[in-house]
This record gives C-alpha cells, structure tokens and sequence, in this order.
C-alpha cells in the first residue's frame, strides 16, 4: 500500500490591500480556485489566508507574526498609512515592505501593484521581494506566483535542514574520535602493561630472574625502565583522559546533547522528526509515516537516540534532488520491534543500493572518509559511533532491491 504523501502545516498567507473586492479576489483564488490536485504537489491542503487593509493594520498583523512568521505576503504597495485615510502612497508599501526585511515576519514577498515603473520593481527586489505582480491580474496571474514563492520558501527550510545536518554530524564525528582514541588507547597500554607484567612473571618462575634481587643485570635494568615507562604513560593517560572528557563535553554541548544517559521515546522522537522535516519531504517527493508508538522507551545517552534516528532520515532525502520527477514515489517505510533487552527500529527506501563494502564497513564501525557531498554512507558511519557509544547500534543490510537499516537500542528496564 502506498504511503500517504507528506502534508505541510497549513501555510499562513497575508493580503495586504486597501480595495475590499481585491482582498477577496486573492482570497477566493487562494481558498477556491487553486485546486486541490496542485497543492497535492506541494504537500499542501489548503491556506490560512489573513488581511489588513492599510500599511498600519499590515504592520501590526506581522508584529502577531513575530514568533511563527507568514509563509508569503501579498503586499500592494499603494497604501493608505491608516485605515481612515483616504490617500494613498507607494512610499507606504516600501516602508512596509522595509520593515518585513527588518523584522522578519515573513519568508517571502510577493509584490501586487498597479505601479510597475522600472524603479519601483528594483527597489521591491532589493528589499528581497520574489515577484511582482501588475494589477489588473487574473487568477492565472496569481497562482504561479503562490506556489513559486511557498515553493522558494520551502526549498530553502529543506537547505537549512541539510545543511544543519552536515554541522551536527562534524560535531558527533568529533565526539566519535575523542571515545574511539580513548577506548583504543586504554585498551593498547592495558594489554602492553599485562604482557609486561606476564614475561616479569615466566622470568621470575622460569629463570629465577628478579629485578629487586639483581639489580645491575640487563633484564632487571629493562625491567625496572619498563616499569618506571608504564607508571610515566599512565600519568600521562589519566591527565589526557580529562583532557578528553572536557573535549567531549564541549562538543556535545555544542551539537546540543548531554552527557548523562536518559531515556527517550522513539513513537515521540519520529512524530516530531517528521514534524520538522515536512518542508523537506515534501520537496524531495518521499513518503514517511512513523509508525503508532505509544511505549517505546529506551535508555541511551541524551539527544543520541535523536541523532541517529534523524541521520537514516536525512541523510538519505539529501541523496535526492528538489521536485524529481520520480517514476514511482520514493517512500521510507518505518517498523519498530522489541526483545527482552532491545528494541529495534528498521527502515527501508527505494533508493539507489548502498554499495557493499561502505555496508560492511559501517557494519564494522569503520570510519568512513566523507565525500565532498558528505553523502548518506558517511553519515551512517558517525550515527554507528554514535549508536555504538550509547550502548545500541547500527544495522545496515540490502534486501530485495531496498536498503535496510535498523538500529537497535537498549530497553529502558534491561539497560
């Protein structure tokens, strides 16, 4: 069964006009005459469209606006300064439209005006207006002009989400290379301090060596070199250890993590994963539907379990191009499982296969070298670190012409 399409929150749109019957043209094109088949394509289902009739009431209706900017306003630039007045000037649409920059109130401009001269134009697009739209107009005038702006506004929150993406996973990177240096590390002198300590041993039962007994032999000598060695190295380790830890602490602060395990919900995690991610589904033309989880926690490092679940998320709509033209539907299809100690969340896209030795690799928790295109392989493997250091890990596996990845986390009761 196919996936359903991903729907986008509601786009906020303002007309900002002093003619009444103009307002409720844009407002029945918006409401009426846009069909549902086209805003389908966009992952739209219909607008919330709001009105002022003067530079002051549109002033104060994007001042509302502040925390949850308008997806697109419609401004004409010939506006009285108050509703009460009855003379209009374009100097109140620039103001306006200056004060939209300034503010940030709205993620796109859209220019309607029955005053196209040249200059009018570039001092609209200097102002970061997206088009301009000359009155009189009909509703095959406005429609490209909604979607192409709602469309410019999505691409670039899709470029964001990738772009936060490739910081996030340098900063776990990081954080991968200071736990993998301290666990090789630790391991390495722990194993050349116990084969030390074994040879000191076969010597001593075997040969009657002793290095506190002969003191000026030459094995004694190395010995005792090597003892002081081992005790100096130690030292060392345990001062550059801390070093590590605040290292650690650092960038997890800075990839917004914690460093205490905690428990998190996965059912809450990928709801509010797709949440974010609406823009960029939409755009890339992938389905995905979190399955229904009510009870899945699991224990882990905090935001870790968020990390890895984003990275198979994203990383894989960032190998897709904006508005392909797909022969099917791309689509990530999500299950979820669980054993007595570990539950497991599985994946699969229609993508093109993973190759087989960057899968075996990310099996193994190799670090991959990133492409300039910092591709979805290499992010794999920072999520597998990732997994690995909060007590889960990474699965990756083709089946039947589908990538297959699974991450498996510890139960909050077994953990």
């Amino acid at each position: 069964m196919t996936e359903p399409k991903p729907t986008l929150a509601v786009p906020r749109i303002l007309v900002i006009d002093d003619r009444p019957k103009i307002r409720k043209f844009v407002r029945d094109i918006l409401e009426q005459q846009i069909t549902p088949d086209v805003l389908g394509q966009y992952g739209i289902s219909h607008f919330d469209v709001n009105e002022a009739e003067s530079a002051e009431d549109g002033e104060q209706r994007l001042k509302e606006a502040t925390a949850c900017p308008y997806d697109l306003v419609l401004l004409d630039l010939h506006l009285p300064k108050t509703a009460n007045d009855e003379e209009c000037d374009v100097e109140n649409g620039h103001r306006l439209l200056r004060y939209i920059k300034e503010s940030q109130t709205a993620k796109a401009v859209a220019i309607v005006s029955a005053f196209p001269q040249y200059e009018n134009v570039i001092r609209t697009i200097r102002c970061g207006a997206l088009d301009f739209v000359r009155k009189p107009f009909r509703r095959e005038d406005m429609e490209p002009v909604v979607l192409g702006a709602l469309a410019r506004v999505m691409t670039g929150e899709s470029n964001r989400i990738l772009n936060q993406r490739v910081r996030d996973l340098v900063a776990y990177a990081e954080i991968g290379l200071t736990y993998s240096f301290k666990l090789i590390f630790s391991t390495l002198l722990q194993g050349i301090t116990d084969a030390a300590d074994g040879l000191e041993k076969y010597l001593r039962d075997q040969h009657g060596m002793n290095k506190e007994k002969d003191p000026y032999d030459s094995i004694a000598l190395k010995f005792r070199a090597h003892g002081k060695a081992v005790t100096k190295a130690r030292q060392e380790w345990a001062e550059l250890q801390a070093e590590l830890v605040l290292a650690e602490g650092r960038i997890l602060d800075k990839a917004r993590g914690g460093k205490t395990l905690d428990v998190s919900n996965i059912g809450k995690i990928l709801r509010d994963l797709k949440e974010s991610l609406l823009h960029c589904l939409a755009i890339k033309r992938v389905a995905f539907e979190p399955p229904d989880l009510d009870e899945a926690a699991v224990l882990t490092f905090e935001n870790d379990v968020e990390v890895v679940l984003r990275e198979i998320i994203v990383g894989t709509l960032s190998e897709l191009p904006d508005y392909p033209d797909y022969g099917e539907e791309m689509e990530i299809k999500v299950s979820f499982g669980s054993e007595d100690t570990r539950a497991r969340v599985s994946f699969q896209d229609n993508l093109d296969p993973i190759p087989e030795e960057a899968i075996n690799a990310i099996n193994k928790g190799q670090r991959i070298i990133p492409d300039k295109d910092f591709g979805r392989v290499w992010g794999l493997s920072v999520a597998q670190h990732v997994a690995l250091r909060g007590g889960g890990e990474l699965n990756v596996r083709t089946e039947r012409g589908r990538n297959v990845v699974t991450y498996f986390i510890p139960v909050a009761d077994h953990a």
